[in-house]
């Protein structure tokens, strides 16, 4: 339910930002990490790419969601000032990075 409220922009901008971007990360860091280390361990090395690459893809997607979720709770907030076009270009070059290493990886798995 959290998800789909922070997702649906019905959080605060504050909650929208900080929680849907370094909250999260909380979480979504260290599993990504675990499961590429394990992958690159134990899968041939195109499988552990392709692993890789579809991990950074779902986060490309999340970061763009969130994009759009803080794009909804920041737009009726002119009170915030650039602070609102910060949070919004921060989740949106993330969505960026998280996209060019989920291509980067698939290339690669790809040959």
């Amino acid at each position: 339910d959290w998800f789909r409220d922070l997702l649906g922009a019905r959080l605060s901008l504050g909650d929208t930002f900080w929680i849907g971007t370094y909250g999260t990360a909380l979480i979504y860091v260290p599993g990504t990490v675990l499961l590429v280390l394990l992958a690159r361990i134990a899968l041939p090395p195109a499988a552990a790419a392709a692993l890789t690459g579809l991990a950074f893809a779902l986060l490309a997607v999340y970061h763009a969601a969130l994009g759009r979720a803080v794009w909804r709770t920041a737009l009726p907030r002119p009170e915030v000032g650039g602070w609102r076009w910060a949070g919004l270009a921060i989740a949106l070059i993330s969505a960026a990075g998280f996209a060019f290493y989920a291509v980067r990886f698939l290339a690669e798995a790809l040959g």
